[in-house]
């Protein structure tokens, strides 16, 4: 696809190509001599969008470049359903910028105040007023909630139909959507580097053959029908739905970025 720029707003969408040029272009030391001559054709179509000038990323794309290339922390959102699957990924900074999946294999890019990354997740999610469900809580088993994540449509509708199945008793009018279809479930994911002391600890505390992560964040999994919403919680005993509201979740979303004392470390000069 050609991409389409807007200098006003720094919003350009374009394809995975395209995008992964213009980083390249945005950081010259990740150009290899390969990634130069596959670049030829999405560099030109760039050029031609007015998001490069003389070889030069627009002004009004390099706050959002910058971001990309120092993150603070990293935002990934799934949102899947029977409708289909779409993957948004988000880099947070002083200036955040998100990559917005627009379904059809193209991508909006833009800049973004990190303080609003939260209202973005929610409209991304097409967070609203549902009815409220009675509390309690389902087990379920991971290997349903990574079905329901699949990028296939095929896991999905059989992950969907068990947890039609083990919903039925307890929240009927939330099963009775799901099996009609009107289901989505979406996971944000906001994570950052851990702080030294607290790698190293981890570190220590695993065994030599233990691969340990120095990634530290915060998630939030949601299960949303026109009946109600549900949260994926969980123990050592295993993962569960249990009721939540709306406001309940919006506020857990207004929790979900990095305090400044957890990514102090992490902050670009």
């Amino acid at each position: 696809m050609n991409p389409a720029f807007d200098a006003d707003s720094g919003r350009i969408r374009l394809d995975a190509t395209a995008f992964e040029a213009l980083c390249r272009v945005a950081d010259p030391a990740s150009r290899s001599a390969a990634a130069l001559a596959s670049d030829a054709a999405p560099l030109a179509a760039l050029h031609g969008s007015g998001a490069l000038v003389d070889g030069v990323a627009h002004e009004a794309l390099r706050p959002s470049l910058a971001a990309v290339q120092q993150p603070i922390a990293s935002l990934q959102l799934l949102v899947t359903g029977s409708a289909g699957y779409r993957l948004h990924q988000g880099w947070l900074s002083v200036v955040s910028a998100v990559l917005a999946d627009v379904g059809d294999g193209s991508y909006d890019f833009a800049a973004i105040g990190t303080e609003f990354v939260p209202t973005l997740v929610a409209r991304m999610t097409r967070l609203g007023l549902r009815p409220h469900l009675g509390p309690a809580s389902v087990a379920v088993t991971e290997t349903v909630l990574a079905a329901l994540a699949a990028h296939e449509a095929g896991p999905r509708a059989e992950a969907a139909q068990t947890l039609v199945s083990a919903t039925a008793s307890t929240w009927p009018a939330w099963s009775a959507a799901a099996q009609g279809g009107d289901w989505r479930f979406w996971v944000a994911d906001v994570t950052w580097p851990a702080p030294a002391d607290t790698a190293a600890s981890a570190n220590t505390a695993t065994s030599d053959d233990t691969a340990t992560s120095d990634d530290t964040g915060h998630r939030l999994a949601v299960l949303d029908t026109g009946a109600g919403l549900l949260r994926v919680d969980g123990d050592d005993s295993g993962p569960r739905l249990v009721a939540v509201t709306p406001t309940e979740v919006w506020h857990l979303l207004s929790s979900i970025l990095p305090a400044d004392d957890e990514v102090a470390a992490a902050a670009p000069s």
